[in-house]
C-alpha cells in the first residue's frame, strides 16, 4: 500500500521528492478496523522501524531507534455488520 505519484517533468519529480524527503507532505488516510476503536481525537506519537520480513513484504513496529511517526485520529464511526460484528471507521 502507499501513494503512487507521477511527475510530468524532471523538475516536478525533484520538487516532489524534495518535499517528501523533508516531510513537507501531509498524508490523510481512512482505515476500517475490526472491533470498537476508542473515541477520537487521539494522537499516537511513537517511533516506528520498518523491516523487510520477506522479499517485497515489510512490517512496521514501535522501536525507540525508529523514525518519528505521528498519527492523529480525528474521527471514529462505529459500525456493525449483519452478523452484529463491530467495526470502526477511522480518519
Amino acid at each position: 500500500s502507499g501513494l503512487l505519484l507521477c511527475a510530468k517533468t524532471y523538475v516536478g519529480y525533484f520538487a516532489a521528492k524534495f518535499q517528501f524527503n523533508n516531510r513537507r507532505v501531509q498524508k490523510n488516510y481512512i482505515a476500517l478496523c475490526q472491533g470498537r476503536f476508542q473515541k477520537a481525537p487521539l494522537t499516537m506519537d511513537f517511533p516506528l522501524r520498518t523491516t523487510e520480513i520477506a522479499p517485497g513484504i515489510s512490517r512496521s513496529r514501535v522501536d525507540e531507534n525508529g523514525q518519528t511517526a505521528l498519527t492523529e485520529v480525528l474521527k471514529v464511526v462505529h459500525l456493525s455488520d449483519s452478523q452484529e460484528q463491530a467495526w470502526s471507521l477511522l480518519s
